[in-house]
């Protein structure tokens, strides 16, 4: 194996490693913000309300058993799954408790800017290309990340 296929290969392992850990750290995040919600739920939820409070409990625990046993991306990204059904069922646990109208499907595609992350020469410190260098050397310049510092080529997508 040449020499420059070899370098390709490991920074191809090198970013998926990067994605792998960035997955998680995210579906962690989500984790949590998640208890949150289910500890601050209203107290008075019974009948409908209260079954749906226990399933988005349930899919909850069964995410966090599941983040504790990922092998790859892919699994990291069911945890992610079973993470948005269980706020499905919590969003009408809590719209039930409040005498509103339930979500009757799964919650819509909103922009969250942990999401939009893009794993570039720059933000994967593993990178010591010619260009990260240049960039690191002049972002610790008197010109700081202002001049130029910010931009690495184009994004690789991150498919959470």
């Amino acid at each position: 194996m040449a020499r420059g296929a070899r370098r390709r290969r490991a920074q191809r392992l090198q970013l998926a490693l990067a994605e792998f850990r960035l997955g998680i750290r995210l579906a962690r995040e989500d984790l949590i913000a998640l208890a949150e919600r289910l500890d601050d739920s209203p107290p008075w939820l019974d009948g409908d309300a209260s079954a749906e409070w226990k399933r988005a409990a349930g899919l909850y625990a069964e995410a966090r058993a599941a983040l504790r046993a990922v092998d790859c991306l892919a699994d990291v990204l069911a945890v992610h799954t079973t993470l948005a059904e269980a706020r499905f069922h919590l969003a009408r646990a809590e719209a039930i408790g409040y005498d509103e109208e339930p979500p009757t499907g799964p919650e819509p595609l909103s922009f969250d800017p942990r999401r939009a992350l893009r794993l570039t020469s720059f933000t994967d410190q593993t990178d010591t290309s010619p260009i990260q260098r240049r960039m690191a050397l002049h972002a610790r310049g008197a010109g700081g990340y202002a001049q130029g510092a910010l931009y690495a080529g184009p994004p690789h997508p991150l498919p959470i």
